[in-house]
């Protein structure tokens, strides 16, 4: 079984996903880093996003840009 692997934003965005916030990777494709939002999975390129190969212990507070959700 795969390990678990989780990624967020490295850079601001407009992809629906928040800026330091961490999601689950469902699936990696060839350019891109699918990840789980609630019940939705989300394509997003790779070069926007940090990833890490297990649970991270430290989450960030990134203030909200206009623009953001």
């Amino acid at each position: 079984m795969a390990s678990e692997q989780w990624a967020r934003l490295c850079k601001d965005r407009a992809c629906g996903l928040r800026l330091g916030a961490w999601y689950r990777v469902a699936r990696t494709e060839l350019d891109s880093v699918v990840v789980t939002v609630g019940r939705n999975e989300i394509p997003v390129s790779r070069d926007v996003l940090e990833i890490m190969g297990m649970r991270p212990e430290v989450w960030s507070v990134v203030d909200r840009s206009i623009g953001s959700i």
